[in-house]
């Protein structure tokens, strides 16, 4: 079960870059000018949250080399289980934002040009 739960975790990190390249490119294919703040701190969010949750579970990795039970301490496992949901959590908040920014930008852009024509 243990082996089991690392994989899942490393599917969890995968899933979870994916969502967010995915939605990095679709944010920039709907706006082109007023989104670059707003897609840069995206970026910037995303980034830190995904090395974190990175970085803590190489940690484990690591110490696994020096001390075998470690992937099959409890404790290990749920403060690596609540980081990783946490940073999803995040990480999901950030793309909703984005979403309901990038679509108030593309209502005002095309009553803009409605009205210019």
């Amino acid at each position: 079960m243990y082996g089991l739960y690392w994989i899942s975790i490393i599917l969890f990190l995968i899933v979870d870059i994916v969502s967010i390249m995915h939605w990095d490119v679709d944010g920039l294919k709907s706006e082109k000018n007023e989104t670059d703040k707003m897609i840069r701190g995206f970026r910037d969010a995303t980034a830190i949250t995904i090395i974190l949750s990175g970085l803590g579970f190489l940690a484990v990795i690591f110490l696994r080399e020096t001390n075998e039970n470690i992937t099959q301490n409890i404790y290990v496992i749920i403060a690596l289980f609540c980081l990783l949901a946490i940073t999803q959590l995040f990480n999901r908040l950030m793309i909703h934002s984005n979403i309901k920014h990038t679509s108030k930008f593309a209502k005002e852009f095309y009553i803009k040009n409605n009205k210019e024509k």
